[in-house]
């Protein structure tokens, strides 16, 4: 058992061979850790041969950053209680990497600096614009006095950056259409100073303040839905930063997805009886209206899933249960990602994409090609419909997917 009471580490060969793509700098440069690869993947088992620190199971290789980034600062090491490394031992015995930890760091700061001036510029030219004709609903003085060439354009780099959140983040395009969207930017252009909440005011005190608002549109988004019938579906996951598993529950409406709730099952055993009591306490606390139009339900297809769909059936007779697609496909993926020519595939591709978004006068070549040929199969259409979709891709960018169930999509 190491120092910090890891018990799981697997003894390695005298001589690790690296893999094809070579050691992440982390690990090439630092003889401070050992460490062993997981498959095909990024991920590693790393310990410090000076503290016996080690993250539970595998972790991806910046954690040695993270492990060593304090001592630059004279602090101990991340993750480790007693450590005999020190900040002159390494910067003498590790110098070159010392050197990339002190770069690495560097430029998050200056990042930092350099996002947060971004924000204090845009709100001094917020606060400095003309928001007295906005209150009564007229147009800005500035907007009505630009010509129309320089609207038109405004309005096309409008529509294009609208277009790229939904594309490049995934998002369904049927949001646009929602009345949620048409508010928000009804709100926006009545508040020129209006600026985005961070991602932890949103998920803390404009969620709380939001909580009454949100369950009164789920509560007339099921009205609306009933007599359609609904589909219940679970899902599980595990969070990587507090190491602990969940379960979520979502209802399925012809209006758009209803989420009832996530439940922590973090050490608690899986079996098809515990799905199936999971299930049954889930739809036990619905009002019956809804429970009685709960038509067709979605699981994984882990043998106790496909067991509990048994029980489920048995016990509500109006329902159907059975297997998500879109887990079969992900899977399927994950097995073909583990070929070696689809990691060959992955490497050449991912570095294509990182060299040409680092050099703009070729990145330029290429947004004007893609812009050119969407433009002549634009030309070419013959209905509005298709028009609209040439036009939407024009702007495309060069694209790496995140994960296996983004890569089903494409």
């Amino acid at each position: 058992m190491s120092a910090s009471g890891v018990d799981d580490w697997e003894e390695s060969p005298a001589e690790l061979e690296p893999p094809e793509a070579g050691w992440p700098w982390q690990l090439a440069l630092c003889r401070v850790f050992e460490c062993q690869q997981t498959g095909y993947s990024r991920s590693f088992k790393i310990q410090c041969t000076k503290c016996g620190w080690a993250p539970a199971g595998f972790t991806q290789a910046a954690r040695v950053q993270t492990h060593f980034g304090r001592v630059l600062a004279g602090g101990k090491p991340g993750g480790a209680n007693k450590c005999g490394v020190s900040k002159d031992i390494l910067l003498e015995q590790e110098p070159e990497f010392m050197g990339k930890i002190a770069s690495a760091l560097d430029t998050s700061i200056k990042r930092k600096q350099s996002a947060n001036e971004s924000r204090d510029s845009v709100k001094k030219k917020l606060k400095a614009a003309d928001s007295a004709s906005t209150e009564s609903g007229l147009l800005p003085v500035g907007w009505a006095m630009k010509l129309p060439a320089a609207k038109r354009e405004i309005l096309a780099e409008a529509h294009k950056l609208v277009s790229l959140y939904f594309f490049v983040h995934n998002v369904p395009f049927h949001h646009i259409d929602t009345d949620e969207f048409h508010n928000m930017v009804q709100a926006i252009k009545a508040c020129p100073t209006y600026l985005p909440a961070c991602r932890a005011t949103l998920a803390g005190p404009q969620m709380l303040a939001r909580d009454a608002e949100a369950t009164q549109e789920t509560e007339i988004t099921l009205a609306d839905s009933l007599e359609f019938g609904l589909v219940l579906t679970g899902d599980g996951y595990r969070s990587k930063h507090k190491k602990r598993q969940y379960h979520n529950h979502q209802l399925l409406t012809v209006s758009g997805p209803v989420f009832l709730g996530m439940a922590d099952t973090t050490g608690e055993p899986a079996t098809a009886q515990d799905i199936f009591k999971e299930f049954e306490e889930v739809m036990e606390s619905l009002e019956p209206e809804v429970k009685i139009r709960i038509m067709l339900g979605v699981l994984d297809t882990p043998s106790p899933n496909v067991a509990a769909w048994t029980l489920l059936m048995e016990k509500f007779t109006r329902q159907i249960w059975q297997g998500c697609m879109a887990h079969e496909i992900a899977l399927c993926m994950k097995d073909i990602a583990k070929l070696q020519v689809t990691i060959d595939m992955k490497l050449a591709c991912k570095s294509l994409v990182i060299w040409i978004n680092n050099h703009p006068a070729v990145f330029k070549i290429f947004a004007a090609k893609v812009h050119q040929h969407f433009l002549a199969l634009k030309n070419q259409a013959e209905t509005a419909e298709d028009k609209a979709s040439y036009s939407s891709k024009m702007e495309m960018r060069l694209y790496m997917p995140g994960d296996t169930r983004m890569l089903t999509v494409f």
